[in-house]
């Protein structure tokens, strides 16, 4: 079985572009469907170990064929590595500059042409070590072996945790061996994975109270991205709590450090332009935000999502707070179901939810009961539909149909534990 799960994963890595849908999608499914049966086989740890690294190692000789975001992280890290900063100049500005790596054929594959970078200083920082060597496609292959250096440095940190919870280290097999880790996070070089690790530390460090180390990884996971701020109020609250503040103090000086050149800069503003726009203005393969933009359509004629997305932002904000602050997750060791709910929270609210962010959610389910994450990381992948005609045009069909899927099993799980009267238990340190 390991063997059909390994040839599906290299004809996804190796064949297939965004428009290949219907191409793409039996193999994803082969994948996945051999996925799920070696989780239940009882194969040696160490074979598995070494099966996820094969996998690992098989996606370095492969260009991204999914995604676009290697030109970017080129072109911020080509900047960086030539004194210019990636803030506050737009790529059609820095074209004119005559950089010898930043040309026009680099700019006209760039996705982002009229936006300034979204990504925070230490992502930079790996764009920049990726593109040391000057070419694109060396630059894919540096950032891969960054993130298997990134996850192997992680895994020491991921087993320890598992073992805090009394759990199989065989239960590491849900992220090690997902597909979506390899085709996304490998395949396509998207930092959730990066995040994820750096966030995971940062809770190991909580949970053993080795605070300025979890302060540390906690500015590094933001420093890559800036969503695992939406943890903080969970985290400062536990610390008020403990009347211990080391962590927090931790986190911000180390958070200084790291966004400084940002917050000295009036460049840096542009950061925060961006993420303002990715709630105003982006939208891809959402659920709820859907349903109620057709609602405010039919009301108004107009596309609110100027309004709906900050005002789905904000109720996540309300529903991580009063979640952060109910008693039934105020142990510290409840912090892995804190994450798994509030990303869930995030990303069913959201504007826009690529195959990706499933990755975090995903992650945290390997310390809980709860498998809806693994369902999600397939039906995530369904989005791939919408490129299939070369314009972006999503199908509400497979919209539809994928959520409802994770839907109706996300019911089913929940239902189960409370007919068992198990779900308050799986929460073990209330």
């Amino acid at each position: 079985m390991g063997l059909i799960w390994l040839y599906s994963l290299y004809r996804l890595l190796a064949d297939f572009g965004q428009s290949d849908f219907y191409s793409f999608f039996p193999w994803l499914s082969l994948g996945f469907g051999s996925y799920i049966i070696i989780l239940y086989q009882k194969y040696s740890f160490k074979y598995l170990i070494v099966l996820g690294i094969f996998a690992r190692l098989m996606s370095f000789f492969f260009f991204p064929a999914l995604s676009d975001d290697i030109y970017r992280f080129f072109w911020d890290g080509s900047l960086c590595l030539s004194g210019y900063s990636p803030y506050g100049l737009l790529p059609s500005e820095a074209l004119q500059i005559g950089l010898e790596t930043l040309d026009e054929a680099v700019f006209e594959k760039l996705n982002s042409q009229q936006y300034y970078t979204i990504y925070p200083l230490v992502s930079q920082g790996y764009f920049a070590l990726a593109s040391l060597g000057g070419d694109v496609e060396q630059a894919s292959m540096t950032l891969k072996v960054l993130f298997f250096i990134t996850e192997i440095a992680g895994l020491y940190f991921i087993i320890r945790l598992l073992k805090e919870w009394d759990m199989p280290f065989h239960k590491l097999s849900v992220w090690w061996l997902n597909p979506l880790v390899i085709i996304e996070a490998y395949g396509n070089l998207h930092f959730e994975l990066v995040m994820w690790v750096f966030l995971v530390i940062s809770v190991y460090g909580f949970v053993r109270q080795r605070w300025i180390l979890g302060g540390l990884f906690m500015a590094l996971s933001v420093g890559v991205k800036l969503l695992p701020l939406m943890l903080l109020p969970w985290f400062l609250w536990q610390s008020i709590k403990r009347k211990n503040l080391i962590f927090t103090g931790s986190f911000l000086t180390f958070s200084m450090l790291i966004f400084w050149p940002v917050l000295m800069s009036f460049e840096g503003l542009s950061l925060w332009q961006s993420v303002d726009l990715y709630f105003r203005k982006f939208e891809f393969n959402a659920s709820i935000y859907y349903i109620m933009r057709y609602l405010g359509q039919v009301v108004t004629g107009y596309n609110l999502i100027a309004y709906i997305g900050p005002l789905l932002g904000a109720l996540t904000i309300v529903f991580i707070l009063k979640m952060s602050l109910t008693p039934v997750f105020s142990h510290s060791k409840n912090i892995y179901y804190v994450a798994l709910f509030s990303w869930t929270i995030y990303l069913m609210l959201a504007t826009t939810v690529h195959p990706w962010y499933v990755l975090v959610p995903l992650g945290f389910s390997l310390f809980t009961s709860l498998t809806y994450p693994v369902l999600w990381s397939y039906v995530a992948m369904w989005s791939y539909s919408h490129y299939m005609t070369g314009n972006n045009a999503e199908h509400y069909g497979w919209i539809s149909a994928s959520y409802i899927v994770l839907f109706v099993y996300m019911v089913f799980e929940m239902s189960i534990l409370l007919k068992k009267r198990q779900f308050l238990q799986t929460f073990r340190y209330y």
